[in-house]
């Protein structure tokens, strides 16, 4: 999957808050959007190569909008949305990276899911947004698809990790993937794309989110499909790769 346009490379002056970094081009010192809500922890420091896209819409308050960044050698796709770009593009292009998810003849995006089984932690909001709807197989049942970005890096265990920040919103999710493992007649998917060069096999980060990872635990246990693959990351664009190794027990 291609960016739209060439990117544009520039030095990180500073991340001045969830949504909005300053970074040095060639035209001068510019803010740029951060489309990334997470703590990016390594992905950058202040000095460190990244690149921006720039949108044609006139009317955006910051047309410029951080994608990658180089760190320790590192290229990183810190945009969020570009996992399910990816995913999706990947699935639609019937690569056989995706093998096991090929040959359905529908494939629908940001689909809502009611909540069969509601408690405390759904009740107040029984529905959930998913990522992807796989239908209309000949043989395998439906496919529910849930998709997270993952740039968290560990040094000492050369591994990949999620969330790189406390998630409710992903423990949200993963409640709903039980949820469907449980009760109805479709298969429930989780999928971490790994959207950096780096990282030999996934786990999730038991000490940022532990109850995201005991919900992790417990998603496998009923059943839910838990995957994770690398995305070849390049200036012009990525290509989603290889599955790597999930361990949940690290």
């Amino acid at each position: 999957m291609k960016f739209n346009s060439p990117l544009i490379k520039g030095t990180l002056n500073q991340r001045n808050n969830r949504f909005v970094c300053e970074v040095t081009i060639d035209s001068g010192v510019t803010l740029a959007h951060v489309p990334n809500t997470g703590r990016m922890t390594s992905c950058y420091s202040p000095g460190c190569e990244v690149y921006l896209s720039k949108s044609a819409n006139h009317n955006r308050k910051l047309p410029y909008t951080w994608e990658l960044s180089c760190y320790h050698h590192d290229l990183i796709c810190v945009n969020t949305q570009m996992s399910n770009e990816l995913v999706a593009t990947t699935l639609m292009d019937k690569s056989p990276v995706l093998a096991e998810f090929n040959d359905y003849s529908s494939i629908k995006r940001e689909v809502t899911y009611n909540h069969q089984n509601s408690d405390s932690t759904t009740s107040s909001s029984p529905k959930s947004r998913i990522d992807i709807y796989l239908s209309n197989h000949k043989t395998k049942p439906n496919c529910y698809i849930e998709i997270k970005h993952v740039t968290l890096y560990c040094h000492q265990k050369r591994c990949v990790m999620f969330p790189d920040a406390p998630t409710t919103r992903g423990q949200k999710h993963l409640r709903a993937l039980i949820d469907i493992a449980q009760t109805q007649q479709a298969a429930a998917t989780m999928m971490f794309v790994v959207t950096r060069n780096s990282g030999d096999y996934f786990t999730p980060a038991r000490d940022i989110d532990p109850e995201y990872a005991a919900l992790l635990t417990q998603a496998q246990e009923v059943g839910v499909n838990i995957v994770a693959f690398k995305a070849t990351v390049e200036e012009n664009g990525l290509i989603l790769s290889k599955q790597i190794p999930v361990e949940l027990n690290i």
